[in-house]
């Protein structure tokens, strides 16, 4: 990470956007802020917006209205950027998605190494060698050869994990990255996530998995109806006397 650029602490953040599609209002007014080196897990009822929130971070989405900041760079909407513009913007983020859309006619190494050589145009022997020590981390160093239909769900999610840091992007974003995983592989995924949180890598996770949210969270925010109902501490999340979050986490953790 380098954080000397800006100081110790870049920040991502929302000032009263909006997202609507066809005239239905997903997210309202909403100003957030998220920092580097933290890990803030995004969990609430499913439709409660957890996802277009992510994807508006990443201008997969284009707000409405309001104003994205990104290390002193603002984007005002409902302006129209250039799309070069966008993509440029979107480079700064790295987004694992639930399914794992992999390149089928690709091996594992030339998955993780697709974006940073033709995107970013950067070194093919560079690029490979960090490529190999993306797949160590996510501890598929033997799979380099193999090919995507070869692996489990849970190995191929890691190889996204592991292409999604090639790109050296600023956050990581996970929009619930287990759902179509069954429970012994998800582990194996979340494993490899929190290992990333505990090196202080930016992170923002949409998760159902709130036993994960605890352990590998320094930051839970309670999300519904496009609305922030809760922002702080794991330990505050759970410990807190709001009967919504009450009766959310009973039933989740039942």
């Amino acid at each position: 990470m380098h954080h000397d650029l800006y100081g110790r602490n870049s920040m991502l953040e929302l000032k009263n956007i909006n997202v609507s599609y066809q005239n239905h209002s997903v997210i309202e007014d909403l100003s957030i802020a998220f920092k580097e080196q933290e890990t803030t897990a995004i969990v609430g009822p499913s439709g409660a917006g957890k996802s277009t929130l992510l994807r508006t971070l990443n201008l997969l989405n284009i707000p409405t209205s309001g104003v994205i900041s990104f290390n002193g760079q603002e984007l005002t909407f409902p302006k129209k950027y250039p799309k070069k513009f966008l993509n440029r913007f979107r480079q700064n983020f790295g987004m694992v998605f639930q399914n794992f859309n992999l390149f089928p006619h690709l091996t594992v190494l030339e998955n993780v190494m697709e974006g940073p050589v033709h995107v970013q145009k950067r070194d093919r022997k560079t690029v490979e060698q960090e490529a190999r020590k993306s797949l160590t981390k996510v501890g598929l160093a033997a799979k380099a050869d193999s090919y995507p239909a070869q692996l489990s769900g849970g190995q191929q999610q890691r190889v996204a994990i592991a292409r999604a840091m090639a790109m050296h992007p600023k956050f990581l974003f996970f929009d619930e990255p287990t759902s179509a995983l069954d429970p012994e592989l998800e582990n194996e995924v979340l494993n490899v996530i929190g290992e990333l949180a505990s090196k202080q890598n930016s992170q923002i996770i949409v998760t159902h998995n709130l036993n994960f949210a605890r352990e590998a969270a320094d930051r839970i925010i309670f999300f519904e109806d496009g609305q922030v109902l809760f922002d702080g501490t794991p330990d505050e999340f759970f410990a807190s006397d709001s009967p919504r979050i009450q009766q959310f986490t009973k039933k989740i953790l039942k």
